[in-house]
């Protein structure tokens, strides 16, 4: 039963992280048939401008 319990607390963790990742939009999340691919976005002066007054 505790690792039933830790395990659910691990993987909403886990899920709460992912959430936060791609709200930031630091990360570019693609879906494909061999897998998920996973990038960093590159920072663009438009992007880093709107950074700054969206905070």
């Amino acid at each position: 039963m505790k690792f039933k319990l830790n395990l659910k607390e691990k993987v909403t963790e886990v899920a709460e992280h992912v959430y936060d990742v791609v709200k930031k939009e630091d990360y570019a999340i693609r879906v494909a048939p061999k897998g998920i691919k996973v990038t960093k976005q590159r920072k663009t002066k438009d992007t880093i401008k709107w950074r700054s007054k969206n905070h």
